[in-house]
């Protein structure tokens, strides 16, 4: 796949595991195990619950650790330096500034987590101005790492493999992703498009058009902003290679 880095600009970088195929997505079309940026479908870490000063029980706090493949002695160091590094290193939600941040995470807290993936996401260029302002904190509400990364107006770092574009609907400070809805079958149908061995669409042509089609009212997706987000994914010791 053409690596079209120029081309767009970094929202972040991302720690997290696939996960499995929900029951109601189509399993013609799509892979038995996805990556996706939005939180509807996919773990991360660090992430707010890793936030010392986020109300969460500590019964919550382990399950979710527990979930993502750490364990009870893992969790407070994890929890101790996500809080320390906050703001500097990451940002809210659960977005790395920069590659050598979540690289170093890794190989701190995660090297033991098996088929933890690292990938960055980047939103086209001309695109770009349309999310710096739906992305921008209403009164009283603080600004997401997504919004910081795209400020910067930087690409993502070479040495990583394009693996496809996730249509994802930005509202309220995270991410919907078409997915969620289980659109790839209205896209198969009435775009005859279909997710690429990722999961993802594998053009940026297509992902533009699916994009439009999802923000259209009456598909019923949220109402949100719809793009094309690519992603980038790279390499970490032990991890598992993507399909595609």
């Amino acid at each position: 796949m053409t690596q079209p880095y120029d081309a767009h600009r970094s929202a972040g970088y991302f720690l997290t595991r696939d996960f499995v195929r929900p029951d109601q997505s189509s399993a013609d079309l799509l892979p038995e195990r996805l990556i996706s940026a939005s939180e509807c479908l996919a773990s991360f870490v660090p992430a707010t619950w890793t936030l010392t000063w986020v109300h969460s029980s500590d019964e919550a706090r382990l399950r979710t650790a527990i979930a993502f493949g750490l364990s009870s002695e893992t969790l407070p160091p994890v929890m101790a330096s996500a809080t320390e590094s906050f703001g500097h290193d990451w940002g809210w939600p659960y977005v790395f500034y920069t590659l050598a941040a979540a690289r170093q995470f890794h190989r701190s807290f995660l090297s033991s987590v098996p088929t933890v993936r690292l990938f960055g996401l980047a939103l086209p260029q001309d695109l770009l101005l349309a999310f710096l302002k739906a992305a921008e904190p209403g009164t009283g509400e603080g600004a997401t790492g997504f919004l910081a990364c795209a400020k910067a107006g930087q690409p993502l770092e070479p040495g990583g493999v394009g693996i496809g574009w996730e249509i994802l609907g930005f509202e309220y400070g995270m991410f919907h992703s078409w997915l969620c809805n289980g659109l790839e079958r209205d896209v198969s149908q009435v775009l005859s498009i279909r997710p690429n061995t990722n999961g993802l669409i594998g053009s940026l042509d297509d992902a533009r058009r699916v994009a439009d089609y999802c923000g259209q009212e009456s598909v019923g997706a949220e109402p949100a902003l719809w793009q094309p987000w690519f992603l980038v994914e790279y390499s970490l010791p032990h991890s598992i290679a993507p399909a595609g």
